[in-house]
Parts: structure tokens; sequence; C-alpha cells
């Protein structure tokens, strides 16, 4: 009886002894355990040959990862290299002497109106959280000042009386 195809009762089945009837079904279930096993066998082949172009995969990655290391290695090797040192000194011999950049007849930077505003909070103890206005209007109350004209008039003004005008 063929384990596939439905069980079909016949006559002539029910007729043979039981002993007979008994040896068949042994013997389909050893079909269907060797049917089994031979699944299995071409399952664990599977399995074996996944495993095995992972690590053939894993193997050529590992050998381009080396070559292109051995490739960088001989790409550095054509060019000078110089030390940290070395840099840091040529670095400084390359910078522009100061002023170099400044247009003739231009007088000097004396920093930006924040740069003043931050001297004044430094010199006057003001909090550096205060809008510039707010530090500006605390400079003007703590040094006796009256607030005239626009803020960086204000802020020039704070400066010379403080004797810190650049």
């Amino acid at each position: 009886m063929n384990s596939i195809a439905p069980a079909i009762s016949t006559q002539a089945d029910e007729d043979k002894p039981a002993a007979v009837r008994a040896a068949e079904a042994i013997a389909e279930a050893e079909m269907a355990a060797a049917e089994q096993a031979k699944a299995l066998l071409a399952a664990q082949e599977m399995a074996l040959r996944a495993a095995s172009a992972q690590a053939y995969a894993e193997e050529a990655a590992r050998e381009a990862a080396e070559a292109e290391e051995a490739a960088m290695r001989e790409a550095l090797q054509e060019f000078p290299t110089i030390s940290f040192a070395e840099h840091l000194r040529q670095a400084e011999e390359s910078k522009a002497p100061p002023g170099a950049f400044t247009a003739p007849g231009a007088a000097p930077d004396a920093g930006s109106m924040a740069d003043k505003v931050r001297q004044i909070r430094a010199e006057l103890l003001i909090d550096p959280s205060l809008s510039m206005a707010a530090t500006i209007a605390e400079a003007n109350e703590q040094m006796g000042l009256v607030a005239q004209g626009p803020l960086l008039s204000q802020v020039e003004e704070l400066l010379a009386v403080m004797g810190l005008n650049r």
C-alpha cells in the first residue's frame, strides 16, 4: 500500500490474515522512515553547502581586505611622510605675518562690539546672561554715566571712561 495514496479498504485486504497486514504496515513504515532519513540527509547536505558557501565568502572577504590593506601600504610608501613635529613647523612657517591682510592705511581692528561688551562685563562683574543692551545699561549705571546715543557709542564711551580703549 502506497503511503501517499488514500488507504482504501477492499475485501481482499480484509481477507488477509492479521500477520500479513501487520507485515505490510511495518514495511510501509520502514519505507516512510527511509524516505524521512533521505530527506534529513538532503537537508544536512544543504546545510553543509550553505556553511561551506559562507566560509568561502568570509575567506574571500578576508583576502580582499588583506589585498586592500597591502595596496594602501604600497600607496603610502610612494609618498614621503613627515613627523607631526615637522608638519607643525611647516605650518608655522607658512603662516602669514601679522597684519599681512590689512588694507594699507586701515586702522587696526579694535574688536567686535560683542568682544567689547564681554570686556566690560568682565571688568565690572556684570552677569554674562544679560543681553548686550542690559549689560550696557548696567555698566552705565555702575559708572554713573547717562545713556546717550546709539549702543556702540555708549560702549566706546564706557571703554574710554574705564581706560580700556585699545
